[in-house]
């Protein structure tokens, strides 16, 4: 199975995610403490996509919402 692109990239900082797997990625391992209900919306929304059962635009839609929440746009 190929990994879902972006049609363009979500930037953090010099950091560039491209796609869901790259955002789920950051939000399991690069994710600060401050974990409120985007962060889920994202992650279901990343899994989603990467399991063909979502939109991987929605997911990044979703990825942009957490990065708000926490303050990290």
């Amino acid at each position: 199975m190929q990994k879902p692109v972006w049609n363009s990239a979500v930037t953090i900082g010099a950091m560039e995610i491209i796609g869901p797997f790259e955002a789920l990625s950051f939000l399991d391992h690069g994710w600060p403490n401050r974990k409120g209900p985007r962060f889920v919306d994202a992650r279901f929304a990343c899994l989603a996509a990467l399991d063909e059962r979502g939109d991987p635009e929605d997911a990044k839609v979703r990825f942009s919402e957490a990065l708000a929440e926490a303050h990290l746009h």
